[in-house]
């Protein structure tokens, strides 16, 4: 009896923890990319992002294979693709677009 109550045990907690742990990849996958230069991929396939979460637009700098490119002007809340091979990309906080107007 007490051999058949564990066997139950044990199978209701590989159930709930194999529930438990796809929820939380689903709740992670669906959650958005947080604030700042982030990246997706491996290798050459990686992109990377850059997310601005403060208020007002600012310029980002962006950096491509160690060399500075040109920045770029980001919004409130807005994510940008920066493309591939970018090895630095940040914010200073300056002011750009309407916002600096």
């Amino acid at each position: 009896m007490k051999k058949r109550i564990l066997g139950l045990v044990t199978a209701a907690l590989t159930v709930a923890c194999t529930l438990g742990g796809t929820m939380a990849i689903t709740s992670g996958t669906a959650s958005a990319r947080s604030c700042g230069h982030t990246s997706e991929g491996i290798g050459f396939w990686t992109t990377h992002y850059y997310k601005h979460c403060g208020g007002g637009h600012v310029w980002v700098d962006i950096t491509v294979n160690n060399a500075v490119q040109p920045s770029t002007c980001v919004g409130p809340g807005e994510e940008r693709n920066l493309g591939r091979n970018v090895t630095k990309a940040h914010s200073r906080g300056v002011p750009c677009g309407p916002s600096a107007w």
